[in-house]
């Protein structure tokens, strides 16, 4: 597969830096971000890659024309600004194979691999890379259905009154030639401003790719100091997919929010105390975030999927809003006593297993290092059905429902002792 860095932009808002080198040229570590880009396309197997340069774009090619490069790198030149989507379109005016796309003022180390099979599986037109991000309140968002496709975009600034999905378009696709066909030539145009929108009108197809890899934009100067001690700490290498990844699996009531029987409607929705500060100090450790909770309100009629969306969506706000994400949230519809769309048996019922298979399957979990963090005994006894080390809160129902015999157990105040337990990687 070839690949396209759309490296022709300006840096206004790191013009001090940039007054003599273009954004992707700045230093991460020991080489510019573009060729860590460039090494990261070639090490999955990309062997042409394309440059869409402007802004100082001879500095670019000096410093590759005096570099051993590993993969053949060509060079697209605006004569004058395009845009990242008329870039593109100058670059590939024929473009007859599916191409990967990167913007040049990202950080990233992904398996790149995974993506592409993620896009061949269900063959759109295009395939973005999300994640939630510590920056909601100025970030485009995406909105995704159940089967990952996408149904809508937010574009900032958002309403203040309204809860959005904390997923971020990460700025790195894969395009099927009928998106360069949807671009006009040799006119001043945006991919997710002008392209993408023609996209969702129409009757074309669009895929998000959760991933919970290091993506990140140098775009400002804080931002650009953030990715470099990343790189110094190892940071980045770590969180690519290749590496398992220990997760923190959290219950929803009783946990993060202050349970309420059969909740479904957001005005019930109230962060516990101390849970923004929880969530924060995961975010900032290796650990991944991730909900897994039961949902029988949708089996019992109390409430739709969209209206339980929107409760997730109000959560995953409410943290965004202070710099803190969850990893994903992952529910299971069903109920024993009441069939919902024509099943009332499943596998994915704590103390079932399969909500936590299915993350340990699509972030590559070590389930070893991994834990459970719950309220109930019921959360307990899925720990140790998966295989993950159980956390008992006195938060929520403490562990007096009575479902299940859980013997020892360590037991914390609230989810922030718990946390701060497990970043300090002391015994439990």
């Amino acid at each position: 597969m070839k690949a396209a860095i759309i490296a022709g932009g300006l840096g206004r808002r790191m013009y001090e830096m940039t007054d003599n080198s273009p954004k992707p040229m700045l230093p991460i570590g020991p080489k510019p971000l573009l060729e860590h880009q460039i090494e990261l396309f070639s090490r999955w197997g990309c062997e042409e890659i394309t440059l869409c340069t402007g802004y100082l774009s001879q500095s670019i090619e000096d410093y590759f024309s005096n570099t051993i490069a590993p993969a053949n790198i060509r060079f697209s030149v605006e004569e004058k600004p395009l845009g990242t989507a008329g870039a593109l379109k100058l670059a590939f005016p024929d473009l007859n194979e599916p191409l990967l796309v990167l913007y040049g003022d990202i950080m990233v180390d992904m398996d790149v691999r995974a993506f592409i099979d993620f896009h061949i599986a269900h063959s759109p037109v295009a395939s973005l890379v999300v994640h939630p991000n510590d920056h909601i309140d100025d970030s485009d968002l995406i909105e995704l259905d159940q089967d990952n496709r996408i149904v809508n975009m937010y574009r900032k600034p958002h309403d203040p009154e309204k809860y959005y999905p904390n997923l971020d378009n990460c700025g790195f696709y894969i395009f099927e030639p009928e998106v360069i066909d949807l671009i006009p030539e040799g006119v001043k145009s945006d991919i997710a401003h002008d392209v993408f929108p023609r996209i969702l009108q129409g009757d074309l197809s669009m895929y998000g790719y959760r991933s919970a890899e290091y993506l990140k934009d140098i775009g400002t100067p804080t931002r650009h100091e953030e990715v470099k001690q990343d790189w110094q700490s190892g940071r980045i290498q770590r969180l690519n997919r290749t590496q398992p990844r220990p997760a923190i699996f959290l219950d929803r009531d009783g946990v993060l929010i202050n349970d309420v029987h059969h909740l479904h409607r957001l005005d019930q929705v109230h962060m516990i105390s101390n849970v923004v500060e929880a969530i924060q100090t995961v975010n900032k450790s290796d650990f991944l975030a991730i909900v897994v909770t039961n949902q029988s309100v949708l089996a019992r009629g109390l409430c739709t999927e969209e209206e339980l969306r929107m409760i997730h969506y109000k959560i995953e706000t409410l943290l965004g809003h202070e710099r803190a994400w969850l990893d994903g949230i992952y529910y299971c519809p069903h109920h024993p006593e009441h069939a919902y769309r024509g099943n009332s048996t499943c596998k994915c019922r704590k103390p079932q297993t399969g909500m936590i298979e299915r993350v340990q399957h699509e972030f590559n979990i070590d389930l070893k290092k991994s834990f459970m963090i719950g309220d109930s005994t019921c959360d307990i006894e899925t720990a140790r059905r998966a295989g993950v080390t159980p956390i008992l809160l006195k938060t929520g129902y403490a562990g007096l429902d009575g479902q299940y015999d859980i013997g020892n157990v360590s037991v914390y105040e609230d989810l922030l002792d718990a946390v701060n337990v497990i970043a300090n990687g002391e015994q439990l």
